[in-house]
């Protein structure tokens, strides 16, 4: 009786040592969340760098400054990262009229080595019910604003959408697309609702590639949000080691971060059906406060395409992605892509956002992720 009692206590010891032990252990997922705010919080003065520079395109300031939080989306790829952000004076519109001559975009993009240029997008009438996007960049050696007119595609409706893309407006979103000319190019959009609608605007413009920005002197490091991220990657088990760095995609109410498997079958696919149920890298996705660490696979299920995935800290939660658009668009030397990975966002009039995924010379895009 004396033993048993004794065999009792030890093991409700060592219940309690081992309870304290996990209580301490650290779960790297967990702190990623954190480090996007850190990450975000070393923007803030690049922006009022910024547009500390392009106050000759500001409107005057009257009053008080606007109370609305600035709208951000950033978006990288290994050739750097681009913020993408509203002015600080923005307020929300009553109607499309009150666009015209609008700034709209604030567009940051910092080089891999963390030097950082800014742009500013202005909506612009043509007077016969279209309208141009007029991109503004660095300034001439006579001190004259450098700037180029690319046509804007507008979409009014008459309601915000069922479920809002993102929780400041307006939302901004890029991605690379294929123009008419059968060239590519990355095309920057704007979702518009005022909180008490009588419209809702969509706007869609490409990026002029030759439009050189305005320097900043302040810079970016990405190291420490990298960091975070790679400290949950190298703590799961995967069926292939991962190219570093990944692509980042943020927003207020999402984060993905993708990182390609080193699968030889990457680099030697010729056509999309030599990638399908092949490993193609891991997913770090925030949806509001739950992060998930995912294995995507490329799978066919009839003619529609999706991205199996495979949740790596908890396998028996799997999910299923539908791609809209599956293709190589690009072959090595018919044409140029942005980078050998990138990720890109759409939003839509009346639907919810649609994502881009580039590795390699795959292009997945229209992904819907819930």
């Amino acid at each position: 009786m004396i033993l048993r009692k004794k065999l009792l206590a030890l093991v409700g010891l060592a219940a309690l040592f081992l309870a304290g032990c996990s209580s301490g252990l650290r779960d790297p997922l967990a702190e990623v969340p954190q480090a996007e705010e850190d990450f975000k919080a070393q923007l803030l003065p690049l922006f009022d760098e910024a547009e500390g520079l392009l106050g000759d395109l500001m409107p005057t300031r009257v009053g008080a400054q606007s109370t609305f939080p600035r709208s951000l989306t950033v978006a990288s790829d290994d050739e750097g990262i681009v913020l993408i952000t509203s002015p600080r004076s923005w307020t929300p519109p009553t109607s499309i009229e009150e666009l015209n001559g609008k700034p709209l975009f604030i567009k940051i993009r910092c080089t891999s080595t963390g030097k950082c240029h800014v742009w500013l997008g202005e909506l612009m009438s043509d007077g016969q019910q279209g309208y141009r996007m007029t991109w503004y960049g660095d300034k001439d050696s006579s001190g004259r604003r450098l700037r180029t007119t690319t046509e804007a595609q507008v979409e009014v409706g008459q309601s915000k959408p069922p479920i809002p893309p993102c929780k400041f407006y307006p939302c901004y979103s890029k991605k690379w697309v294929k123009f008419p000319n059968g060239q590519w190019g990355w095309v920057y959009d704007i979702l518009i609702w005022p909180n008490n609608p009588t419209f809702i605007a969509h706007i869609l413009a490409p990026f002029p590639s030759d439009l050189p920005g305005q320097p900043l002197q302040g810079t970016l490091n990405t190291d420490p949000l990298v960091g975070k991220l790679r400290g949950v990657v190298d703590n799961l088990r995967k069926p292939y080691e991962v190219e570093r760095p990944p692509a980042i995609l943020l927003r207020e109410d999402k984060a993905l971060a993708f990182a390609p498997y080193k699968n030889p079958k990457l680099s030697q696919a010729q056509k999309p059906e030599e990638l399908l149920n092949q490993d193609l890298g891991l997913l770090y996705l925030r949806l509001g406060d739950a992060t998930r660490v995912l294995s995507l696979k490329l799978v066919q299920d009839g003619e529609e395409y999706f991205l199996a995935a495979t949740d790596l800290k908890n396998p028996s939660q799997g999910a299923r992605f539908k791609v809209g658009q599956v293709s190589m668009p690009c072959p090595p030397f018919e044409c140029y892509a942005p980078s050998p990975l990138f990720l890109g966002i759409e939003d839509h009039l009346q639907a919810s956002p649609t994502f881009q995924l580039g590795v390699g010379e795959l292009l997945l895009d229209l992904i819907e992720i819930p």
